[in-house]
């Protein structure tokens, strides 16, 4: 279909200009990451939009088996060279067109959300993937960030929901807060646990970057702390 040719061109346009593992995205991706270990031992796991790997480079070894889709070929290379094992598949596919061959225990859908088309219809499609008691684990950036909110203070925004130069960069669509999340993922005749988070960022990424590692932990821990106000966001989803 045209509009699948289209998202896959934007996909590999995008792809060369991040790569999560040197991003400054890469200390909450990290926590969660290490967060779902414990989740998923010896389980079915599909992490979707997989990127580079950074995610499944914290859980390959715990899993039973872990498929991994991405549109992005340049991104599937990358995440073979860093997570191939013998219990690891990937697939180069948009999400709206893979087909998978089992049914999953768990379901990461990291920083998805905010950029395709219709979210919802993607929650949809991914809740008929789950094994009985299965959950997804949905991750989104969140608008609420104090980053943001400073960013309208001083004027470099007029709301919190404005996509920014560096959203336009990786391809986001739109900027969830705690309730437009929890509203989409019901839409999708899914529930989900309490808001959970991942790091106070004061400012943007460009500014973070070269921040000292044992301050970046203190802020994870904070952001967990208060995940209304974090970053980064996320829900554990079942029916």
């Amino acid at each position: 279909m045209p509009e699948t040719a289209g998202e896959r061109d934007r996909l590999e346009r995008l792809a060369p200009d991040y790569d999560a593992k040197i991003d400054f995205d890469r200390f909450a991706l990290d926590a969660f990451g290490v967060m779902l270990r414990s989740k998923v031992q010896g389980a079915n796991v599909l992490d979707l939009g997989c990127s580079t790997g950074t995610t499944a480079e914290a859980i390959v070894d715990v899993v039973g088996t872990l498929d991994m889709v991405d549109g992005s070929e340049h991104y599937i290379e990358i995440a073979r060279s860093r997570v191939g094992r013998a219990n690891v598949r990937l697939y180069t596919a948009l999400i709206e067109e893979y087909e998978p061959d089992r049914r999953y225990d768990h379901v990461l859908c990291s920083h998805i959300l905010e950029h395709v088309v219709d979210p919802v219809a993607m929650l949809k499609q991914i809740r008929g993937w789950l094994a009985p008691g299965g959950r997804i684990w949905a991750y989104v950036p969140n608008a609420r960030s104090i980053h943001r909110r400073v960013g309208v203070k001083i004027g470099a925004a007029e709301s919190i929901y404005e996509l920014s130069e560096r959203d336009h960069m990786i391809g986001h669509r739109r900027v969830y807060d705690p309730d437009s999340f929890s509203k989409d993922i019901a839409a999708a005749g899914l529930r989900h646990g309490p808001l959970q988070g991942f790091l106070i960022k004061p400012f943007p990424s460009s500014v973070m970057t070269g921040i000292d590692e044992r301050l970046i932990r203190g802020l994870l821990e904070v952001g967990a702390e208060l995940p209304e106000i974090s970053s980064d966001i996320y829900y554990e989803c079942f029916e």
